[in-house]
């Protein structure tokens, strides 16, 4: 018999508050609070992709009214590319990225698809990375099956 989420859920508070009252009452044997058939990796995983989902999603917001605040000041249309963040913030990491994609993939690769991707503004490339992680990381509903 499987178990649900729900159960899982349930049989952890419980187990955590058996752990609690082992203090008191050391008799009580010990309870399994890891879940079964390496659940427990998976949502982990799927917590990272929409942590890290939720934080491209904030940091687009945040570029997207600094580019505002940007334009408004400059009268006209100012934005700051991709590229030009990832230098600011790990310049190595670029130059690695550039020679590893042309070496170990394809130089086609990087000249027009990833050139393009850098010069395009921060508000504009990270929606998408977002939405793609928060799809990873959606939680898993029970299939509903007709009786």
């Amino acid at each position: 018999m499987a178990l649900s989420v729900r159960d899982l859920k349930a049989e952890r508070r419980v187990g955590l508050l058996l752990g609690r009252c082992r203090a008191v009452l050391p008799g009580l044997a010990p309870v399994q609070l890891e879940m079964p058939g390496g659940f427990l990796m998976f949502a982990v995983l799927r917590a990272l992709f929409r942590l890290s989902g939720y934080f491209f999603l904030g940091v687009a917001v945040v570029a997207a009214v600094v580019d505002g605040s940007k334009s408004i000041a400059a009268a006209a249309f100012a934005y700051t590319p991709v590229g030009q963040v990832w230098f600011e913030l790990a310049p190595a990491s670029l130059n690695i990225a550039q020679a590893a994609i042309q070496r170990h993939v394809s130089p086609v690769l990087w000249d027009p698809v990833i050139q393009t991707l850098l010069g395009w503004p921060v508000w504009v490339v990270l929606p998408p990375l977002a939405v793609a992680l928060l799809i990873l990381g959606m939680r898993r509903r029970p299939a509903v099956s007709s009786v």
